[in-house]
C-alpha cells in the first residue's frame, strides 16, 4: 500500500510564543512532562488527522479529521 504525501498542513494553534508567524509554530515539551500544548490539523484531500498536545501533561492525542 502507497501512502501518499500530506496536502497541507493547516489550523495551527500554539502558545503565541511558540508562533514565529501565522502558518509556522511549535510545541515544546519540558522536564516536567508539561509542554506548551497546540493543535495541528494533517490534511490530505477531504481528510487527515488532528495532532492535539495537552499543555498540562504533554500527552498527545491524535484523532481522524474530516472536511466538513
Amino acid at each position: 500500500m502507497a501512502i501518499s504525501p500530506l496536502e497541507s498542513i493547516s489550523n495551527w494553534v500554539a502558545a503565541e510564543d511558540e508562533m514565529q508567524s501565522e502558518s509556522v509554530g511549535g510545541i515544546r515539551f519540558f522536564p516536567d512532562g508539561s509542554s506548551t500544548g497546540g493543535r495541528v490539523i494533517l490534511k490530505r484531500g477531504d481528510g487527515g488527522y488532528q495532532v492535539g498536545v495537552n499543555w498540562l501533561t504533554g500527552r498527545i492525542l491524535i484523532a481522524q479529521w474530516e472536511r466538513n
